[in-house]
């Protein structure tokens, strides 16, 4: 099997990857095409230093991020974006970092093809390679192989660099994370959350039901306003407008082939196949079934990137000529491409309007537009794509009480409301408490004790359960009450969006927690990888925290 696989990946490598990257590469047009940054006014004017890339530099942040995610989805099969992608990002630049530094061998072809095997992509049910998946893929491989679908910056080679990088990211993870270790009382501690036997009733009391006569004056609400002042706040606000490449413009100008369609639809059968019933696997159809449906996506994927290309361009003109919003050459120079600048209400970096909303990366990148800097990169979004231009900025403000009248009163009543509320909670706790040493039932101590503060009340008794198994209808909510509930006891009350709990311990049973219970090493060794695993992170979190403060200090 090992010589197998060897020998079919070395005959198969370069054709394999383009379409592995035809795969992946729709994810990528968010993070490539628009990975957060500090647009292209930052062009060549700043350099701020990360462990050999500029974070100043669009190039650099797409490679950093770009080589994250390829890294994310070979591993794990899904993407990811946001300030996850970038802390993970981060991290592996540290890592490969420190791995230059310590000298960490690099990966040989060999670890590059035992990595390959063990890929989401051709890992079957059953966690181990499987060779169907590895034919199949081949068979649309075939298919698709007259076609130029998922051509991109990415190629071959990057995938394997990226692949080489991930052995030593792990090598140098490994080499900062230690043996680990163990305390014995940690141990016991965690067998005895994990093992304990639980035997609860649990009340829940209704928030809905609990409706206190509230009806606050008008000094009331000036007071809340004035100590509450930072709730009401307008946060800055920023004045823009933007130019619009919609993709069915350019819809006109994709031409294909009837293999093309072919290709695409041998790539992403499965985006077309039926909904299937309910535990059921989806069926891939048959082309001809579908055609008219591939026919459009793939129309619309193209033109999509022609639009986001004819912005990118648009976009670097501009950044180019030093053309600004008031400038008669930059009217002339969006004439020319066709579009118009569409002037926007100001808005907040929270609440980006309609025309933008569709791309999470492009508001956070217009608020780091300014005067100096007033053109944003090309953004995709769900319409084909954009290019922002600053015009003003409104800085934070206080509002006057009267104009935001109505949002206080409804912020005083729902504080007030909760406040009351757990207060209510805390008494029907006590009246429980007195009512359980005098021998009256959990459940008929709750419902009468609420119903005299005005809540409704059940109890659930679940059946007997420890935390490494608890059940379904148990809200996690009540895990952290179980660490210090002994038995016998009611817990403090828990409030959650719907109601309030109280959790009452019927009966314990704690496990046998000496090393000669199986569970002991087992948990042992899981404390040990844990803090083996927060040592190394704790390490280059650090390195990260130091090497973004030598880049900021370096831009001032």
């Amino acid at each position: 099997m090992i010589s197998w696989i060897q020998q079919t990946f070395q005959h198969h490598f370069r054709t394999m990857f383009l379409v592995l990257l035809a795969v992946i590469i729709v994810s990528f047009v968010f993070v490539i095409g628009a990975s957060p940054g500090i647009g292209q006014g930052e062009r060549g004017a700043l350099k701020k230093e990360f462990f050999g890339l500029n974070l100043a530099s669009q190039a650099d942040i797409n490679r950093l991020h770009g080589d994250a995610q390829v890294s994310v989805e070979l591993q794990y099969g899904f993407p990811v974006g946001g300030d996850q992608l970038q802390q993970f990002a981060f991290i592996r630049q540290a890592s490969l970092h420190l791995a230059d530094k310590l000298h960490v061998p690099p990966a040989t072809n060999a670890e590059i093809i035992e990595a390959l095997k063990k890929m989401r992509m051709f890992v079957g049910e059953n966690g181990q390679f499987d060779q169907k998946r590895y034919d199949d893929f081949r068979k649309n491989l075939q298919k698709s192989a007259q076609s130029d679908f998922g051509s991109s910056r990415l190629t071959e080679a990057d995938i394997l660099r990226v692949v080489a990088d991930n052995i030593r990211v792990e090598r140098v993870q490994k080499l900062l994370a230690g043996p680990g270790f163990a305390l014995p009382v940690d141990v016991k501690r965690e067998l005895a959350v994990a093992d304990t036997s639980w035997t609860l009733a649990i009340a829940k009391l209704d928030r809905a039901s609990y409706s206190p006569n509230l009806n606050p004056g008008e000094t009331e609400l000036k007071k809340f306003f004035e100590d509450n002042a930072f709730r009401f706040m307008l946060p800055r606000r920023v004045v823009v407008s933007y130019a619009e490449f919609p993709a069915a413009a350019y819809a006109s100008q994709v031409k294909y082939t009837e293999s093309d369609l072919r290709a695409y639809f041998d790539l992403n059968a499965m985006r077309f196949a039926p909904t299937a019933a309910e535990g059921k696997t989806p069926v891939a159809p048959e082309f001809n079934s579908v055609r008219s449906q591939v026919e459009k996506a793939f129309v619309s994927e193209r033109a999509q990137r022609f639009a986001l290309e004819a912005a990118d361009q648009l976009s670097l003109q501009l950044f180019n000529n030093k053309l600004a919003p008031g400038n008669p050459h930059f009217d002339l120079a969006l004439s020319q491409a066709r579009v118009t600048a569409q002037e926007l209400a100001p808005f907040a970096e929270n609440e980006a309007p309609a025309a933008l909303a569709s791309n999470p990366q492009i508001a956070p990148a217009v608020f780091r537009l300014n005067a100096d800097h007033p053109i944003s990169d090309a953004f995709p979004t769900d319409r084909g794509a954009v290019v922002v231009f600053y015009r003003d900025s409104i800085a934070p403000m206080q509002p006057a009480f009267a104009d935001v009248r109505k949002q206080v009163t409804a912020e005083y009543t729902e504080n007030e409301k909760t406040k009351r509320f757990i207060a209510a909670g805390g008494l029907v706790r006590g009246a429980v408490q007195a009512k359980l040493k005098a021998g009256v039932p959990f459940e008929t101590a709750v419902v009468d004790a609420a119903r005299d503060q005005g809540i409704k009340a059940e109890v659930i008794k679940p059946a007997p359960f420890t935390l490494r198994q608890p059940p379904p209808e148990v809200e996690p909510a009540i895990y952290q009450a179980l660490l210090n509930l002994q038995k016998g006891g009611v817990s403090e009350m828990l409030s959650t969006a719907e109601s309030g709990l109280l959790v009452h311990a019927a009966d314990t049973k704690v496990p046998d927690l000496s090393d000669a219970n199986p569970a002991y090493a087992e948990t042992k060794k899981r404390i040990s990888a844990s803090v083996a695993a927060s040592n190394a992170s704790d390490y280059l979190e650090d390195m990260i925290t130091r090497e973004l403060a030598k880049g900021e200090q370096a831009t001032r």
